[in-house]
Formats: structure tokens, sequence, C-alpha cells
């Protein structure tokens, strides 16, 4: 497993079909998805829930798990909708 694809929120980007669509080409093969290569390849703090956090963005934790407000209600909420489609 590469260290690089666990996103700040603690999702492995392997798993995810943006990051698997890029990896097997699935727009040649005439599949429309997005590309992705993970937050943090793409120097990306977190497309979920950076916008709602002041810690991700200005670099003072690398990972949702560092504060001291964890798991905040975006993550939860995020948490919850994964779970929802994968479960």
């Amino acid at each position: 497993m590469k260290t690089e694809l666990i996103a700040p929120c603690g999702m492995n980007c392997a798993l995810c079909g943006g990051y698997l669509a890029l990896r097997h080409d699935l727009k040649n093969k005439g599949i429309r998805m997005p590309y992705c290569e993970g937050c943090r390849q793409r120097d990306k703090k977190c497309a979920f829930i950076k916008k709602r956090c002041g810690l991700l963005p200005d670099k003072k934790i690398n990972f949702c798990f560092e504060c001291k407000d964890f798991p905040c209600e975006r993550l939860k909420t995020l948490d919850s909708a994964t779970v929802s489609v994968t479960g």
C-alpha cells in the first residue's frame, strides 16, 4: 500500500472509483468517469472537508485523527455516506 494514497480523512484513495478509473484508464475504454490521483498527490488537503476545516488547509495537522474535535460533523457525514454506498 502506498502511504501517499491515504487521504487526510483516512480514506485509502487506492479504493476510490476516481483513482481506479485513472489507474485502469477507463476513459479510453469508453467509460466516462472522473479521474483522480488522490488528495495528497494533487496537494489537496481534503476534497470534502477542507472548506470547513481551519487545520488541514493551514497544515496544522496532516490527518483528521490528529484534531481534538475528531471526528467532526463533516467527517461523520462523509463516513455515513461511504457506508451507505458500500454496505
